[in-house]
């Protein structure tokens, strides 16, 4: 899919090239033909463009999603909550001491 973004920014590249061509040398059959190959990168392009942005979107969203899981999987189940608890016992208890 971004093999296909990629194509459809080169060949918009090309298209752009050709359009200020035609547009320079004041040649309008040849402004008509690039037109048309627009418009047709258009119809094809966007649908490519879109569906590779949504799918970059949904996989960080999946991505996001499965960190914070693992996370809270690691924090609740004795791995890293386990350690920030025992080091707030430990820190409430020499500030007891010191306080007496």
């Amino acid at each position: 899919l971004t093999l296909l973004n990629s194509g459809v920014s080169v060949q918009f590249s090309y298209l752009s090239r050709d359009f200020w061509s035609a547009l320079n040398a004041k040649d309008p059959e040849k402004f008509q033909q690039v037109l048309i190959k627009f418009a047709g990168a258009l119809a094809a392009g966007v649908p490519v463009v879109v569906l590779n942005s949504n799918q970059r979107e949904r996989l960080a969203l999946r991505w996001r999603e499965w960190m914070t899981e693992r996370m809270l999987t690691l924090y609740i189940g004795g791995g890293m909550g386990a350690a920030i608890d025992s080091d707030t016992r430990d820190s409430a208890a020499a500030a007891a001491a010191a306080a007496a």
